[in-house]
Formats: structure tokens, sequence, C-alpha cells
């Protein structure tokens, strides 16, 4: 209805999954025994307190319930949620007004430490990643760790469960991973080995393999089993049978195989995988015709190229920015050379996403920059 989000934000206990939690107009709202209850068993577990659009729970500390706005930028915390109440008040972990105004998209916590909490804003225009260590405290320190990001939305976040000082984030350009959130001076580094940087919505983690599932926006869901350098490489998982931009996932709490994934997207309705390690791994042909590699990505000073041509060809590059202006245009012609590098000084151009198109007769190929 009206009260809640056309995507609205809801989530298990992680402690207890026959609780579940979603977010609307009218405050926070809670169903026990989730297995059987019935639709009219929903209560609201706190007092209305503006638009809510994300949620985080605790694991280490059970029924300590995080939640985010649409605006404002606020964060709130609400202790004992399963015995919450209409008149129940939100703590409110931002009095002195020290984050965005800005939608809040998501919120991490960290299995091991309540007090250890991300928090991502998908505005253009703001610092989009903050952290706090002392959440449970009267008036929290929030620290923003996008420095070294370019100007773009971040959509979700996941405090790494391997290395709780690392931390994973969906972005408009693709998943993107630091070890040491540190402030400041954190850094990201994309993770691009078998997923191209489109835009992702969410991340969710399997522990039982260790496994990071993303949801994308039009090509499904992508899986990477995590490694010993808190890196991977991506299969794609689909489903692709179906339109539709996957906007939430959802590993079964109740399955103890962990095999057992939901999948919510728009116009595609909801889907779900009895087992996901049967779901085939689809691959796309490769078309030699034109291949282009642009490194280091993201990059500051300056951006090289590579194009694979098959045989002589005349080559335009062409380089927008993320409101789709043209920047700069290339033109080159290829001799007898199958691969040309080049490389291109871009220490001028102002941080954000660029989308590179090269085109030989009718072969086109699109990548995007990250320049920061």
């Amino acid at each position: 209805d009206a009260n809640v989000l056309f995507i609205n934000p809801m989530e298990i206990d992680p402690n207890n999954p026959q609780i579940l939690y979603q977010l609307s107009n009218l405050g926070l709202w809670r169903l026990s025994n989730a297995r059987t209850a019935d639709s009219v068993e929903w209560t609201r577990a706190t007092r209305p307190f503006g638009s809510l659009s994300a949620i985080g729970i605790s694991k280490s500390r059970p029924n300590t319930v995080y939640i985010g706005r649409t605006a404002q930028g606020t964060i709130y915390r609400v202790d004992n949620a399963h015995q919450g109440h209409a008149g129940t008040e939100p703590i409110n972990l931002d009095p002195e007004g020290f984050l965005p105004n800005a939608y809040a998209s998501s919120i991490s916590v960290d299995p091991e430490d309540a007090a250890h909490v991300v928090v991502t804003y998908s505005n253009y225009g703001v610092s989009n990643i903050w952290e706090t260590r002392n959440a449970l405290d009267g008036v929290p320190t929030w620290d923003s760790l996008d420095m070294s990001l370019p100007d773009i939305p971040v959509r979700s976040a996941l405090i790494n469960p391997l290395n709780t000082a690392g931390c994973f984030i969906a972005t408009e350009a693709g998943v993107m991973v630091t070890d040491f959130m540190n402030g400041d001076k954190t850094q990201w580094e994309p993770m691009i080995d078998g997923l191209a940087n489109l835009r992702i919505d969410m991340l969710k983690w399997r522990s039982s393999d260790n496994r990071l599932f993303a949801a994308t926006h039009g090509r499904g869901i992508f899986e990477c089993e995590i490694n010993s350098q808190n890196r991977g490489r991506w299969i794609e998982r689909g489903p692709t049978n179906i339109g539709g931009r996957t906007r939430t996932l959802l590993i079964d709490p109740n399955d103890p195989s962990g095999k057992k994934l939901w999948a919510g997207s728009v116009s595609g309705g909801l889907w779900l995988a009895e087992d996901l390690e049967r779901i085939k791994v689809f691959s796309y042909p490769e078309y030699e015709e034109l291949e282009l590699t642009l490194f280091p990505n993201p990059t500051s000073e300056t951006l090289n190229f590579r194009i694979g041509v098959d045989g002589p060809k005349k080559v335009k590059t062409f380089i927008y920015d993320s409101k789709g202006r043209l920047v700069q245009e290339l033109f080159y012609v290829l001799d007898d050379e199958d691969q040309y590098d080049f490389n291109l000084d871009i220490g001028h151009y102002r941080s954000g996403l660029y989308y590179v198109r090269c085109t030989t007769g009718s072969n086109e190929i699109v990548k995007k920059v990250i320049i920061h």
C-alpha cells in the first residue's frame, strides 16, 4: 500500500528465522512464527519515524535492529525489537547531524560485533559509505570511507565475514572490495574477474562455503567463491529466461544445505532455485572481430588502451561521461597488426564514471572506466 516503498526492505532475524521484520512509513513491523503465521499477525515494533529504506540486524547482539531512512540520512537503533510495540522509541545514532542528507540504501552489521556498522547511501554528490565502531554508544562516531571512489551511488555493503576489517560494496559500476576500512584512507578495488562493471543492487553471503552473491540490474544473479585473499572469480547464475531486474536475494535460512535461493525482480516476479549448484553456469560467445581492454581501472592520470582487431581496420573511439555527453573522440587506422596499444592522458578529466565506445564498421564494444 502507500505506506511501503515500491521495493520494500524486509529481513529475517539471523538468530531466529521464524521472526521477520519489514519497514514502512508507520515504523518497523514484526512477524513472529513466520512459517505458519497469517498476514494479519504483523505487529508494529516501533512508532512511526519517517519513510524507512534500509535495515540491518545484529547476529552477535540478538534483537538489535538498525534502520535508515529515505531522507536526512539518520540511522536509528531498536533494542529488544522482538518485544517492540507501536510506542517503542527508536534511538537516534546521529543526533549531531553528521551523516549526509541522503537515501540510506543498506546497513551491514558486523556478525561478530554489534557496535561495528557500515551504512551506504545511493545519491550523487554525497559521501556514500560510512562506518562506526561504537554504534551502541549514545553519540556514535562516523567515518566516511569513499574518498577513493568516484561520485557514484552505493546500493549495498557487506562487512566481510572472513575479515571484518574489510568490506564488499555494490555500486553503480560493479562490486568493489577493501581489505581495511580506514576512514578517508580506505582504498577500494573493483572485483571484475567474470563480472562486468554493471549496476549491482544487493550483496548476500552464504557462510557454509564462503560464497558472495550479487543481484545485478538486468543480468540476474552472479556468484563468487571468496578465497584466502578475499577475492574470487564470478560466475553467472541467471535466471536468463525472464525479464526484469534482480533487486533482492535471500539464502533460505531454513534450508540446512544453504542451496535454496530466492530472487525477486522488478517485472520478473519471485523466483526460487531449490538447488543453486544444479543451475547451469551461463557463458556467452566471444567475438574476435573487436576486443577492448582498459587498464588500470579505476585510474587517475593515464588510461591504457589495448585494441584487438581481425585484420586492418579503421577504429573510432568515443568517451562519454555518466550523463551521456561526448567528452573526447579518437580515430586510428590499424595496419596488419592484430593488437594495438596506446595510452591517453586523462588527468584533466573530472572524477566519475565514463563510458568508452569503440567501433569498427558494424562492430562495436562499450566498456566502463572509473576516474578518480
